[in-house]
């Protein structure tokens, strides 16, 4: 739309008064819609770190849990424990 605008006002076909409003309007339209795109963005980065950010630590969580686990099953062996040692 903007450079239909702009080749109106080069050909002279609308006089210039007519043709700026419509030019402000539809620069002041681009520029909203950049600023929208990039906010967008950025929420949706702030999304994905989070998300990731979450991941990282139930993996972590479960990583411990299965240490643990480990570590519990060495020091207090249960009987299907002991049979696992000796296979």
């Amino acid at each position: 739309m903007l450079e239909h605008l702009r080749r109106l006002e080069a050909e002279g076909r609308y006089p210039e008064a007519v043709l700026r409003p419509a030019l402000a309007r539809e620069e002041l339209r681009i520029r909203y819609a950049e600023g929208e795109i990039a906010r967008l963005e950025e929420a949706h980065r702030q999304a994905v770190a989070q998300l990731v950010s979450r991941a990282r630590l139930k993996a972590a969580r479960l990583a411990a849990l299965a240490q643990m686990e480990e570590a519990l099953d060495r020091f207090f062996p249960t009987p299907e424990t002991k049979e696992e040692a000796h296979a």
